[in-house]
């Protein structure tokens, strides 16, 4: 009988530390915190191609049910030819 109570007893606890941890990520969506990033591929005017890496957080001030605004845009990326990176 110990050894089900301990199971159930366990069971229970990690189904609650799994709702815990979903409930924070859902929070934090909702609160503004986190953002996107995404990487694209950028054909230029000679044919060439770059990389072009860009995220966005959001936050902010936002009316109930409507999701926060973009608080920052970032493109990063790497002059063609040279090691040189632009933000």
């Amino acid at each position: 009988m110990s050894n089900r109570y301990t199971l159930l007893r366990l069971c229970t606890t990690g189904g609650l530390v799994v709702a815990m941890s979903m409930g924070i990520n859902a929070e934090a969506g909702l609160l503004g915190f986190g953002g996107d990033s995404w990487k694209e591929e950028v054909l230029l005017h000679d044919g060439q191609k770059l990389i072009a890496e860009r995220s966005q957080s959001y936050g902010g001030q936002h009316e109930i049910g409507q999701p926060p605004p973009i608080k920052e845009h970032t493109i990063t990326f790497t002059l063609p030819g040279s090691d040189r990176r632009i933000t």
